[in-house]
């Protein structure tokens, strides 16, 4: 009986010690300005994922009610991470590794999966879409600024889609096996190429004078949209349903644009604005018209992350100075307050 009690007292005392460094740990890690990524998979459901100074990737989760404690995926990674699913409860990240490499992680729904290099060697972020079940397209600017491209629908397969790129890709799926992918040239215009399901169609430039990477959306079938801050830091738009048509949407911008879609021919985007507060512009297809920027508020130095579970919603993500993530959310009606998650390392 004593030597039950004291093995007892001892596994007790280790796990206690344990969590007890785990948590010392976790609490002395910091998250990566510009690597908040997030998705959604179902209605009420949010998963960020961002980079933390350990060079794992960490997560958190919104189930409905409430945000999970920060947890580590692990890994050595370089790079802010890209996130997509392709079904419920099915999560797919990336990010380079500690050799510039892409790296990949899954959950299956019961766990993750351990990180899996798809090699090469890359500058810039990866971006990652999803165009249907068991079907991943991950787009990369390599050493040589060419566009490389990581395609999975049950094996991975890579190619090389050349280009001479000066800007992380971003990419859009309008439809099943169609791809549209979106970067900036050296000149610092906007180049774009297109698989049309059977083949990869010529790179076209489009002209422009840009500062950051380019975000692009789609709505609907044949339909995206794609926005870049301009040199002169005002929101320049390019929409494709059939023809190009492009738009100047003034502001006064200090970030890269974010971009979601809730519906049919609904837009709204995010940035930065000159005193670093988030500010807004929407279309509202019904009205024919966008609408005027709006502060939403708030003090931020980098970049911001949207994601939307669902019509009617929003639900934006800003690091602070202090390093805590702070989330604002449209319900419908009205702009909620500024919320803070649980700090990284938090229990």
């Amino acid at each position: 009986m004593r030597m039950v009690c004291w093995l007892g007292w001892v596994l007790f005392l280790f796990s206690t010690v344990f969590i007890s460094l785990e948590t010392m740990a976790a609490s002395t890690v910091a998250i990566v300005p510009d690597s908040l990524a997030a998705v959604s998979w179902g209605p009420n459901r949010i998963d960020l994922f961002a980079l933390g100074t350990d060079q794992a990737i960490w997560q958190t989760t919104w189930n409905g009610s409430a945000w999970s404690a920060w947890r580590s995926l692990g890994g050595t990674l370089t790079s802010a991470p890209s996130a997509v699913t392709w079904g419920p409860n099915r999560l797919d990240v990336f990010a380079l590794d500690k050799d510039h490499g892409v790296s990949h992680s899954a959950w299956d729904g019961r766990q993750w999966s351990t990180w899996e290099s798809l090699g090469g060697a890359f500058d810039f972020p990866p971006k990652a879409v999803s165009w249907g079940p068991n079907r991943l397209d991950v787009f990369a600017v390599g050493r040589d600024k060419a566009l490389k491209h990581f395609g999975w629908d049950g094996k991975w397969q890579t190619e090389n889609l050349k280009g001479l790129l000066a800007s992380a890709p971003n990419a859009v799926a309008w439809g099943p096996n169609r791809l549209d992918v979106f970067a900036l040239a050296e000149d610092h215009s906007l180049l774009h190429i297109a698989w049309d399901g059977q083949k990869w169609l010529p790179w076209e430039l489009h002209g422009g004078s840009f500062a950051l990477t380019p975000e692009a959306v789609s709505w609907g079938v044949h339909r995206f949209d794609v926005f870049a801050q301009g040199r002169d830091k005002t929101l320049e738009y390019l929409s494709w349903d059939g023809s190009w048509r492009t738009d100047n949407l003034g502001g006064a911008l200090t970030s890269a644009p974010v971009a979601v879609t809730w519906g049919p021919d609904r837009l709204d985007v995010f940035a930065l604005d000159k005193d670093h507060g988030v500010s807004h512009i929407a279309w509202d297809g019904r009205k024919w018209s966008w609408s005027a920027w709006e502060p939403l508020g708030g003090t931020f130095d980098s970049s911001l992350e949207v994601v939307s579970w669902g019509p009617e919603r929003l639900d934006v993500f800003a690091l602070g100075g202090n390093n805590v993530v702070s989330q604002v959310a449209w319900k419908g009606a009205t702009w909620g307050p500024w919320r803070s998650l649980p700090p990284l390392g938090s229990k």
